[in-house]
């Protein structure tokens, strides 16, 4: 079984067994951005509303948008996502404390999904999923959490990047397309 999990301008995944999508009964497996954000400081993390009509989802803080809303909440100063990586490779204490957070928030979602299924990889794709560094970080993270973790890396960048959300759409737009002609 894999899990992917997309960090792009917000976050998304799938769920894959036997080499095949599960899309479960109303099409959403997979979406494990939709639960309530939590963190050891929970009092740092806004609540902001989400596109799926909630308030305060993983969502909200898990993709680039959300890192850049996470630092300008924390600090009332906008940046975007690239400079809050670079600022983090840097060194940078201000970007380090809000990469902190957001891998305490992200991975502890990431943690909960894979506990939940225990996938035997997690693909991450998106802008966010090309920064091998913070890959690494949040598998840390994730691993850390999990019940039976296992000592390989279990995130690892897609080898697909950044085309890899394009290739599976015109995969799907050819399988719909053979369901209408059959």
């Amino acid at each position: 079984m894999v899990f992917a999990a997309i960090l792009g301008t917000g976050i998304g995944g799938a769920v894959v067994i036997d080499g095949r999508v599960h899309e479960g009964r109303a099409g959403t497996a997979g979406e494990w951005g939709h639960g309530p954000a939590s963190a050891a400081d929970a009092a740092a993390l806004p609540r902001l509303p989400c596109g799926c009509g909630q308030t305060g989802c993983v969502d909200t803080l898990g993709g680039a948008r959300g890192l850049e809303r996470l630092h300008h909440h924390l600090y009332g100063r906008s940046a975007t996502s690239h400079e809050i990586l670079s600022g983090w490779h840097a060194g940078d204490p201000a970007a380090g404390h809000t990469l902190g957070l957001y891998l305490d928030v992200v991975g502890g979602a990431l943690a909960a999904a894979a506990n939940l299924i225990d996938p035997s990889i997690v693909p991450v794709g998106g802008g966010l999923g090309q920064d091998a560094r913070l890959v690494a970080a949040l598998d840390a993270e994730v691993r850390a959490r999990m019940i039976a973790p296992s000592d390989a890396p279990l995130l690892r960048q897609a080898s697909l990047q950044p085309h890899a959300g394009l290739i599976g759409a015109a995969i799907h737009a050819g399988r719909c397309g053979d369901d209408r002609n059959a």
